[in-house]
């Protein structure tokens, strides 16, 4: 047995590994405390566990377990049972959670308590699985468990995501006549479910109504909820609002809000502020996170900077240890991107097309998560299925549908194969398609039908339809309520029943479709109705966009612009007349004229705010507001899917079906085109008025041109640094050629680069001997601190140590103007002079050198203090989320100086009647009106 004195250090130690929640150095000091202690403690065990479990390591949990039991037997508490349960279900993996909630009672004699039901709750919740999160929910309070805030909020989380908001308040309700605690998570589902309705009012009075009086969790997350919903609608206004309401209730900002923060200079393509207000979060003590990295990568994925998506790679691998799956999905875009753009260079046909670069990240993202699972527990699940089949099914569905679109259909069923393989799958590829997951469907749909296989196309469908309804509809929450509220429920369901025709409640009544539900069906139903216009069944085309409008569901602007389309292409004259009514109907009364549709402009709508247009980097002055262009209307559609715009492709459908009905006139009467004169005049007069345009679709539809390859983006001008985000900051320099060939591929790359923007750490620390002591110091500190502080070491060395290299700026200021001189005036010699504002640089004393590090560590210093002003002042609500140019004030300044110029050089040709000639003329009017209204004046 060792010394007390030893014992006591192991465990402080342990203790602190476990606070920090170092998985690694946790087990590594258990071993130590069995070696000198013979067996670690009870509490060790359970501090162990719980630390495994956090990590998501089911190995270490179950080798850590299996110990106990022969240390100490059976556990005699469920505290040491619950982390079995918790590292399966954080992973949704039901079936293993099951079995481990059933050893409690079979194998060790306990009877499970409300903690081990929420657990198995939350294994349901991790997987979507709705119906078995509610019958566990029902079979709780069948054995007598009373339900805890947490079990409400986790049924009230699964309601809320799908918008369901009556089941979310009918919750609610039950939760109070049960009195139970109502906490912080619970309000915030139901903001959620505010906020996925558009309710963005109601969300915020509820907020200012119960953060003060609701208990547990954060009160500022229920304020990031609402910024989060802000900056996705770039409603800048509400949200530079929201963010003065924080700072005047006195609350702390958290990584969340910052999160939001960033996120709102993301969507509106600012990588580089994105960066810069992360680095001011890490400056303001908060530790940024893998989801922080995940949206400034984003943001720099949307400006096709594959350096700099490279570069957060690397630092994210060396900070956390692992990518997250936001980050490995970008990183597998930014590749498809570039294997695109190569593959058209080149002109590769669909059948030798490949994705080399995409394929050889998806392996190294799917390596890592088998190698590491626990970051399945910050994923949102759009489909069901647990986390494990998740992660692999969001990689693989992205590199689907890049084959599906290229038509390479070979590709993308070995690519289906291959995830149907990794499930571990012994039927065919056939008998499984029923568990794929709703992405795939749509992936695989588009697929075929590029690859005109359109029996594939139907098969996927009828193996869709009837399962998007169960998927859709409202579930009936009398089935995991207790018989006393079914009691209370019978009475209002029968009521409203009698207010109906009376036939509603004989028979079986249709499944209700959730109003948030209604445009699940936007792609699938798009390749569908392509699939059967391809076919020439329309009939069958008629009656599929009946069926899903009886059914509950909606069709969307892009669903009605592409079934026009569709009817113009039919040799039925009632489907062609049908196609112009439709247009007359929904699309024709937002149809902005010509001046504005041939420039990519539509009508914004009423709900749409006015800072929407920053998308497009407008601050107002040319544009009128009343019009957004395409960024703008392609992001509103994501918010407003059936905001009805008319597509100028679908125009220029109707107007080839417009000239073909006018030369069968001439043979077959004018039937057809009298009736379209009658019933949809507008829409003859629009297309009448329709301008000649050199584009792709005019070409090929109304003059009988080839279809011509589309053009490849057009080359942007890049900057990059391999510093990362948090590492040195400085300037962004041009993307250089040999870093764009030579650009590092796949997560299996991500190691320190030896050619960096910045001088590196290695030629800043004078020897070996000093890094490896630095190296011993930080050792003992977690991870992501670790890092910090050589990062920190990394900037503050720079700082100190590389100013006295540096040239006078002056002296380059002096060579630079007497070069300019010599260089324009070679044949007069006289002597130079600097400019205003510029003197001679004194000579460099140590009197001058001290003060100079004396203001270059004040500068520094004054850097790493916690910034001074509000958190809320760091969003401009003026300027936007753009940088523009130069102010409306400085516009008109502009135009004002132009005008006086013009008015120098012209004025005595002005007569004397001329506004201009007149005393108290403003520079407000229009300074080209006169020249085009009285050409005969300047003559004169």
């Amino acid at each position: 047995m060792p010394d007390e004195p030893l014992g006591k250090l192991l465990t402080r130690l342990f203790d602190r590994a476990v606070a920090f929640e170092m998985a690694d150095s946790v087990a590594y000091f258990l071993d130590e405390l069995a070696h000198f202690q013979g067996k670690p403690s009870i509490a060790a065990y359970r501090e162990a566990l719980q630390t495994f479990s956090k990590a998501g390591d089911v190995s270490k949990v179950h080798r850590t377990f299996d110990r106990f039991l022969t240390d100490h037997g059976n556990p005699k508490s469920r505290r040491l049972l619950s982390p079995l349960l918790s590292v399966h279900a954080g992973l949704g993996d039901v079936p293993e959670t099951q079995r481990q909630f059933d050893r409690i009672s079979a194998e060790f004699g306990l009877h499970p308590n409300t903690v081990c039901w929420n657990i198995l709750i939350q294994a349901y919740a991790a997987a979507g699985d709705l119906s078995g999160a509610a019958s566990t929910f029902a079979k709780m309070m069948k054995q007598g468990e009373k339900p805890s805030s947490h079990t409400f909020g986790t049924i009230m989380a699964l309601f809320a995501k799908r918008g369901d908001i009556q089941n979310v308040r009918r919750l609610i309700r039950e939760a109070k006549k049960m009195r139970v605690e109502i906490t912080r998570p619970m309000i915030d589902t139901i903001v959620r479910v505010y906020l996925k309705h558009g309710k963005a009012g109601h969300a915020e009075n509820l907020i200012l109504a119960n953060w003060e009086k609701a208990t547990g969790g954060s009160p500022v997350q229920l304020w990031n909820t609402l910024l989060w919903h802000h900056a996705f609608n770039v409603s800048k206004l509400s949200f530079s609002r929201v963010l003065g309401d924080i700072g005047k209730l006195g609350l702390v900002p958290d990584a969340g809000t910052y999160g939001a923060i960033i996120y709102s200079h993301a969507i509106a393509r600012q990588p580089d502020t994105a960066r810069s207000l992360l680095r001011k979060m890490a400056q303001a003590g908060i530790e940024p996170t893998e989801q922080h990295y995940s949206i400034v990568m984003f943001a720099y994925m949307k400006k096709r900077n594959r350096d700099m998506v490279h570069a957060i790679l690397r630092e994210m691998q060396t900070r956390f240890g692992r990518v997250g799956l936001s980050a490995s999905l970008v990183n597998l875009q930014m590749q498809l991107q570039r294997d695109l753009e190569n593959a058209k260079r080149s002109n590769t046909p669909a059948e030798s097309l490949s994705f080399p670069h995409a394929e050889k990240a998806l392996m190294a993202s799917i390596a890592q998560f088998n190698d590491d699972p626990s970051q399945a527990k910050a994923l949102s699940f759009d489909s069901s299925g647990s986390a494990k089949e998740h992660f692999p099914a969001m990689h693989y569905q992205h590199l689907i549908r890049a084959y599906g679109d290229e038509g390479a259909i070979d590709k993308a069923r070995q690519a289906l194969d291959q995830y149907l393989r990794s499930r571990q799958s012994t039927s065919s590829s056939d008998q499984p398609m029923a568990k794929l997951p709703f992405g795939f469907v749509k992936s695989m749909m588009s697929a075929h039908l590029k690859a005109h296989e359109f029996m594939k196309v139907e098969e996927y469908w009828n193996l869709l339809w009837p399962d998007i309804i169960t998927i859709a509809a409202r579930f009936d929450l009398d089935q995991i309520l207790p018989a006393k509220s079914k009691r209370t429920a019978k009475p209002k369901r029968a009521a409203k029943s009698t207010t109906g025709t009376g036939t509603e409640s004989l028979g079986p009544t249709k499944p209700k479709i959730l109003p948030s539900q209604k445009f699940i069906l936007n792609v699938p139903l798009e390749t569908y109705m392509r699939s059967l216009g391809l076919q020439n069944k329309y009939e069958r085309l008629h009656q599929v966009v009946n069926e899903v409008q009886e059914a509950g569901f909606a069709l969307t602007a892009h669903n009605w612009s592409s079934y026009i389309e569709l009817l113009t292409l039919s040799d039925e004259p009632s489907d062609q007349i049908k196609a112009f009514k439709l247009f007359e109907k929904k699309f024709q009364p937002n149809f902005p004229g010509w001046f504005y549709m041939q420039r990519g402009f539509g009508w914004r709508p009423s709900r749409a705010p006015v800072t929407i247009l920053h998308l497009e980097g407008r601050v107002g002055g040319s544009t009128p507001r009343r019009v957004m262009g395409k960024i703008a209307r392609r992001h509103w559609l994501r918010i407003q899917p059936n905001y009805m715009h008319p597509s100028y492709r679908t125009m220029v459908y109707l107007a080839r079906r417009l000239q073909l009905i006018r030369k069968d006139s001439i043979e077959y009467g004018s039937v057809s085109l009298s009736e379209l004169f009658d019933t949809t005049p507008k829409t003859i007069r629009i297309l009448a008025d329709m301008p000649q345009l050199p584009d792709k679709y005019q070409g090929q539809l109304l003059r009988g041109g080839e279809k011509e390859p589309e053009p490849l983006p057009k080359p942007i001008r890049l900057a990059s640094t391999n510093s990362g985000l948090l590492g040195p900051m400085g300037k962004l320099k041009p993307r250089s050629r040999e870093l764009a060939k030579e650009e590092p591929v796949g997560l299996d790359n991500f190691k320190p680069s030896d050619t960096t923007d910045e001088p590196s750490l290695t030629g800043l620390i004078p020897d070996d001997s000093a890094r490896a002591e630095i190296n011993a110091l930080t050792q003992v500190l977690p991870r992501a601190d670790r890092i910090a502080m050589e990062m920190q070491l990394h900037e503050d060395l720079e700082v100190t140590g590389l100013w006295p290299t540096r040239a006078d700026p002056n002296i380059r200021i002096r060579a630079k103007l007497k070069a300019r001189y010599k260089a324009t005036n070679p044949k007069i010699a006289k002597p130079f002079r600097l400019p205003k504002g510029y003197s001679k640089s004194p000579p460099r004393t140590q009197d001058t050198l001290e003060r100079r590090v004396y203001n270059k560590r004040f500068a520094m210093y004054k850097r790493r203090q916690p910034a001074s002003e509000p958190l809320w002042k760091l969003y401009n609500p003026r300027t936007g989320w753009h940088e523009p140019h130069e102010s409306q004030m400085q516009r008109r300044d502009r135009n004002g100086r132009i005008r006086r110029r013009l008015l120098r050089t012209r004025k005595k040709f002005l007569p004397p009647s001329s506004p201009e000639m007149r005393p108290g003329y403003s520079s407000q009017h229009r300074p080209w009106r006169p020249a085009l209204r009285d050409d005969q004046s300047l003559v004169q």
